[in-house]
This record gives structure tokens, C-alpha cells and sequence, in this order.
């Protein structure tokens, strides 16, 4: 194993989204803890105690202002428009010798603490760590989902609004599940109607 491939696990942290269906800009919305709703999602991560890269729109001045403050890397996407894999590739180039990249959404502050470490815990160069919910004998892949370095050459390709789903199922073999109960990792906020209050 060379030593480009023994960094830390990072977090890509995913907020250069349009918001469309939210109506305004969701990753400032303030949730009812009083606090922007990125900011509850990075607690989750930041108590991972691992590095973390927020990638946001080109220009979104407002979320910066926020971030600049929460201890984080910022990466501005020239390209959200074409999707949400730009906003991974731009965020495995600014940390291209990590060990693994843990990618989350920023509007999905519900994925329990216990769940992220243990997707950390499992993270491997060669494996791709998704959790899995199992609720009636369903199983019910979610997010975030971390992807190891060995795949690096095949995230910095990927095109379109899919994110890193056909890498995925690509890679089968590669998979390692998080067996768990948390609905938090299925529940993105896409409306108001989506945050607990």
C-alpha cells in the first residue's frame, strides 16, 4: 500500500444542489433547533473527527459566510449545473490522498452518529461501505456512502446527476454493508414538509 493511500477517510460534504423543490436556499434554512440546516448536518460529521470538504455552487457567497466559521474545507463547483457527480469530482480533487471519501448530503441531518462511525469503522482502499436499513425483511440501501480509494480514477469520470450509483453497482463485489434501523439514512430534506420538527 503506498502512503497516498494511508490519509485519513475524508468527508465530501454535497451542498452546491439548486434547492428547486425546497423553494429557497434549504441548506440555510433554519431548523428548529434554531440552527442553518448545514450546520446540523456538519455536527453529525464533525464528530467523526475526521476532515471534512463542503463542495457548494460557484458563487453562493451566503452559504461561505456560514461555512467559514464551522472548521471546514470549501470547494466552489463551476459545474453544479451538470449535476451532482461535479460536486465529487471536485471534492476528490481537493483531497485526492485520502484513504476513502465518505460523501454525504447536506440536506440529510437525520443519519444517526452511531451509523457514520460505523461506515468509518468498516472503510477500506479497496471497499465501498453503504448502510442499509432492514425494516419488515426490506432491505433499503441509503447515504452517505463511503467509497475507498482504489476507485479514485473511476469517481474523478463520473457525469451526470446519479452521483456514484453506476460506480456502485459496478463494483458489488467491493460492497460492504452497515446493517442498521436508522431511517435517517433514506431521509433527505427535498420540502419543508420533510424536517422534524
Amino acid at each position: 500500500m503506498t502512503d497516498s493511500i494511508q490519509k485519513p477517510v475524508h468527508c465530501l460534504l454535497l451542498a452546491a444542489g439548486s434547492s428547486s423543490r425546497f423553494g429557497s436556499p434549504k441548506a440555510l434554512h433554519t431548523m428548529p433547533d434554531g440552527k442553518p440546516m448545514i450546520v446540523n448536518t456538519l455536527e453529525l460529521y464533525h464528530d467523526l473527527g475526521i476532515g471534512i470538504t463542503v463542495v457548494i455552487q460557484a458563487g453562493d457567497s451566503d452559504l461561505a459566510a456560514v461555512l467559514k466559521s464551522c472548521s471546514v474545507a470549501i470547494v466552489e463547483n463551476q459545474n453544479a449545473t451538470l449535476g451532482l457527480s461535479q460536486s465529487i469530482v471536485k471534492g476528490v480533487q481537493q483531497s485526492s490522498e485520502s484513504r476513502a471519501w465518505l460523501i454525504g448530503l447536506a440536506d440529510m441531518p437525520y443519519v444517526s452518529p452511531k451509523t457514520l462511525a460505523s461506515i468509518i469503522g468498516l472503510a477500506a482502499p479497496e471497499r465501498i461501505v453503504i448502510p442499509r436499513s432492514i425494516k419488515n425483511g426490506v432491505k433499503r440501501a441509503g447515504n452517505p456512502v463511503c467509497i475507498g480509494h482504489a476507485f479514485k480514477a473511476h469517481l474523478l469520470q463520473l457525469s451526470g446527476d446519479v452521483g456514484a450509483k453506476n460506480l456502485i453497482k459496478r463494483n458489488t463485489s467491493s460492497i460492504d454493508y452497515v446493517d442498521c434501523d436508522d431511517q435517517g439514512i433514506h431521509q433527505d430534506i427535498d420540502k419543508l414538509s420533510d424536517i422534524i420538527q
